[in-house]
């Protein structure tokens, strides 16, 4: 890219490069805002400011990383998600807006009650955090099966107090009837499945599973009977086309399933229930 020497005019040249993306404008925006420390108005305010050869150097390669195929979110470090901003890092999945469907049926189903709640594959903590200050008065505890993913997960929960993290494999290291509430947004995709191209940059422990991508989430549900106390549930997000397969696994756990579409309509999750003893 040939250098720029303010901020519109590198704004221009950077859209012009990133013209193939559906958002370059706003991509743009975010890595030069990113970049120079300045949010999006300010930039706009600020086209004719003068950009010295570091500041050039340094959102040139960002731009060429994006070019690339690296998502934004890893670029500038963070993602939004339900009514927060998460740090992130190329060891965590990055939180998406079909997600939030298991923050909105878990708080609509739940009440203002004290609960005792576990999220496993907690990956950067979002689903974990948005519930843990959507309630303070819950306990949460947050697994996963990567030290990395944790230590990212503990950094966006500094300062609070009703959380914990472990890394720990699913369900295994915890007591019967622990929990009221069981959150998962598991790997549930195919080895070799076409997604995972446009996928490429992020941990592929995270998204594949084996089994045709339902092998953890066959053991996330075997597991959690045992440790879920009498009107518990278990929610969990599964892949498109896996629903029916979701519901005849917690059928075979004798839990009792309700099935969730997302915004698109689009089978996405299915809550699972215990009956009282």
């Amino acid at each position: 890219m040939v250098a720029i020497n303010t901020i519109g005019a590198m704004q221009h040249a950077a859209k012009a490069r990133l013209a193939g993306s559906d958002a370059a404008s706003l991509d743009v925006d975010l890595l030069l805002g990113h970049a120079l420390q300045l949010t999006r108005a300010e930039l706009w305010a600020r086209t004719d400011q003068p950009l010295d050869q570091g500041q050039q150097r340094s959102i040139e390669r960002l731009i060429e990383q994006r070019a690339a195929g690296t998502p934004i979110a890893y670029l500038i470090g963070r993602q939004s998600f339900w009514e927060h901003e998460f740090w992130v890092t190329p060891e965590t999945l990055i939180p998406r807006p079909d997600t939030e469907l298991l923050i909105e049926t878990i708080l609509a189903q739940s009440g203002e009650q004290a609960h005792r709640v576990i999220d496993l594959g907690t990956g950067s903590g979002a689903i974990a955090i948005s519930l843990a200050k959507a309630r303070p008065n819950w306990f949460v505890y947050a697994t996963d099966r990567s030290a990395a993913a944790i230590a990212v997960a503990r950094k966006n929960a500094q300062g609070m107090s009703n959380i914990t993290f472990a890394v720990a494999d699913w369900l295994s290291a915890f007591a019967s009837g622990t929990f009221d509430i069981v959150v998962a947004n598991p790997p549930y995709i195919a080895a070799g499945d076409p997604h995972l191209e446009a996928l490429r940059f992020e941990p592929e422990s995270a998204l594949v599973a084996k089994k045709a991508g339902l092998a953890d989430l066959q053991d996330i549900i075997s597991g959690t009977k045992r440790v879920l106390r009498p009107n518990g549930y278990l929610l969990v997000e599964h892949g498109y086309n896996q629903q029916a397969q979701v519901v005849q696994a917690v059928q075979t756990a004798t839990l009792q399933p309700i099935r969730l579409n997302d915004l698109a309509g689009r089978p996405r999750a299915v809550l699972a229930k215990r009956e009282p003893l």
